[in-house]
């Protein structure tokens, strides 16, 4: 479970670090038994110090936070934060259901809910987004954020993108969001890009 994924891409190694801050213990990966890689932090220091020499990127995903929280919890920030402190480019989390704001710690984005992409349930979340990281030369270039609709009451398991109003709403909110992180926050242009500044 703490083994990364690496991978080349454009004669780039790529390497994505995967770990689930949740409950219950048994969903945790053992000596004797497989799971999650719980995000404990001297082995999450040390995956990341033991990566990130042999690769150009360091990707970290967390499956963390509280279901219908639109705010990070304090230890999500804490995880995001120790990870860029360690290497890591960029992080991205999952598992609240809704989506949650974006900081910028250090020049690198930590986006700490994507809300759902899609999912088997019929509940009264409609909106998550798509993240487009584009990287050169082992610096972030643009970060922009993809709205999408994912309301399986109008289009079961069909996520679409959204457009006019609904985007401009939805985009306004992402940005409050990332300004109640108030630390390094990120300031979003209206098709969803972030301006990315220090």
């Amino acid at each position: 479970a703490l083994k990364p994924a690496i991978f080349t891409e454009q004669g780039q190694r790529i390497a994505v670090i995967a770990a689930g801050a949740i409950f219950p213990k048994e969903f945790w990966a053992t000596d004797t038994s497989a799971g999650i890689f719980f995000p404990w932090r001297e082995k999450l220091i040390r995956v990341l110090n033991d990566t990130r020499p042999d690769v150009d990127y360091l990707f970290v995903t967390f499956h963390w936070g509280a279901e219908k929280r639109e705010t990070p919890k304090k230890y999500q920030k804490g995880l995001g934060r120790l990870c860029i402190n360690h290497g890591a480019d960029l992080v991205w989390g999952h598992h609240p259901h809704v989506v949650q704001g974006i900081e910028l710690y250090k020049g690198k984005p930590i986006i700490y809910s994507l809300g759902n992409f899609i999912f088997a349930s019929f509940s009264n979340t409609a909106n998550g987004m798509v993240a487009k990281a584009i990287f050169k030369d082992k610096k972030l270039l643009s970060l922009k954020i993809l709205p999408i609709n994912v309301n399986n009451f109008e289009k079961p398991l069909q996520p679409s993108f959204l457009a006019g109003a609904e985007k401009t709403k939805f985009i306004s909110k992402v940005q409050a969001l990332s300004d109640s992180i108030k630390v390094n926050g990120i300031k979003l242009d209206k098709d969803g890009s972030v301006n990315i500044y220090r």
